[in-house]
């Protein structure tokens, strides 16, 4: 990061954005005044993908009107200040190297010296959605490391307890939903 650096975005090794990507980024930041912008990733799938992770929403990411404020962000699509890299002096956290979740852990902490992030909808980055990815096997581990991960951000500021009860809920939830959604799709159409 030079001095004369005014922003500094974050983009996946596997994602691919848009000629309009970056100025999307820059428009909503002019007009909010944001320290972190950050935009959506959407997932490309192969012809051959199977049905039920498509129409499942797995790899589904939210999106927002462009402007509100976000309570959390990543790397994967988010321009951030210099200006608030260089006075929190804060790091990626290398003990996340092997797990993830490090962006997630360094936008949280960087929050007290940029504020709260800010969303930007036509700043879309791409990913494909490999095969290794198209498994239940894939998205069970996927959402294990990203709870695990989750945890572990939290107990910087919470109780154990507050985030075994937290932890706990979110499995009864999520479990419910994929049950839900499976029985939905093997249920016979009306139609």
């Amino acid at each position: 990061l030079g001095s004369d650096d005014d922003f500094l975005v974050f983009v996946d090794d596997d994602e691919v954005v848009g000629p309009n990507w970056l100025d999307a980024l820059l428009s909503v930041q002019r007009q909010t005044n944001a320290h972190v912008v950050a935009g959506p990733v959407l997932t490309v799938f192969p012809p051959d993908a199977p049905r039920w992770i498509v129409k499942g929403g797995f790899m589904r990411r939210r999106r927002y009107p462009s402007g509100p404020q976000l309570t959390s962000v990543a790397a994967a699509n988010t321009l951030i200040s210099a200006d608030s890299i260089r006075q929190s002096g804060l790091m990626f956290d290398p003990s996340f190297s092997f797990t993830g979740g490090e962006d997630t852990d360094y936008f949280r902490r960087m929050r007290p010296f940029t504020g709260p992030p800010v969303w930007a909808d036509d700043a879309i980055a791409w990913e494909e959605a490999t095969s290794e990815r198209l498994r239940l096997s894939w998205l069970a581990r996927r959402a294990f490391r990203n709870g695990a991960v989750s945890a572990r951000i939290q107990l910087r500021t919470k109780s154990r307890a507050r985030v075994l009860i937290h932890s706990l809920a979110a499995i009864v939830k999520y479990t419910a939903i994929f049950v839900g959604q499976s029985i939905r799709r093997a249920a016979p159409s009306a139609e």
